[in-house]
């Protein structure tokens, strides 16, 4: 039997608790049919789908090459909104578009397309997802409220292959890890 997968980046515990201080204050304005559990938290780099295990150990072996990649830091904050700006369908945390997080992610397109995943059409939008299914409420970012302005400081250091368990109230589970190097600034996945 197979399970849905993805590939993400974790999210450090001090940004997990700053989240789940904005998702206590987005709940009284606002009702979601989900709210992300603060242990779930992180940036989606692919979604897999169903997959088997013999997928899973493929994308494992190749994924090794991001082990070359240095780690870096970027800014998560404000917070952004996918659909109607006054009811939105999600409600999620921005984050920024440095060029080492957008190699990461054709690295691992590059690899989806070798392991006969289809490359991503969209463009990519990094971003920590909050809240999805909108419920009732108005967003308070369409209110002009400036509570969700913060901007955070995320350190990416690593990403791992999730495997999801949606009637769990933590719904990731980690199956593998990959680190990347810690003061290789200078280095890009091209170089490999």
């Amino acid at each position: 039997m197979s399970s849905h997968y993805f590939i993400g980046i974790p999210i450090e515990n001090s940004v997990k608790e700053k989240c789940a201080n904005w998702q206590q204050e987005l709940r009284h304005s606002m009702s979601y049919k989900v709210w992300t559990n603060p242990h779930d938290l992180h940036i989606t780099l692919k979604f897999l789908g169903d997959c088997t295990e013999r997928q899973i150990d493929e994308w494992a072996a190749h994924l090794t090459k991001v082990k070359a990649l240095p780690s870096f830091s970027l800014k998560a904050g404000p917070a952004g909104t996918f659909g109607d700006k006054k009811h939105p369908r999600v409600f999620y945390v921005n984050v920024e578009r440095n060029n080492l997080l957008l190699e990461i992610k054709e690295l691992i397109e590059e690899v989806g397309e070798l392991l006969g995943f289809p490359k991503e059409k969209r463009d990519y939008l990094p971003h920590i997802t909050l809240a999805k299914k909108w419920q009732g409420g108005e967003s308070p970012i369409y209110k002009g409220g400036n509570y969700f302005n913060e901007q955070l400081e995320l350190l990416i250091d690593r990403l791992h292959i999730y495997k999801i368990h949606p009637k769990s109230k933590a719904k990731y589970e980690i199956v593998a890890t990959y680190n990347l190097k810690e003061d290789q600034r200078g280095a890009t996945y091209k170089d490999l």
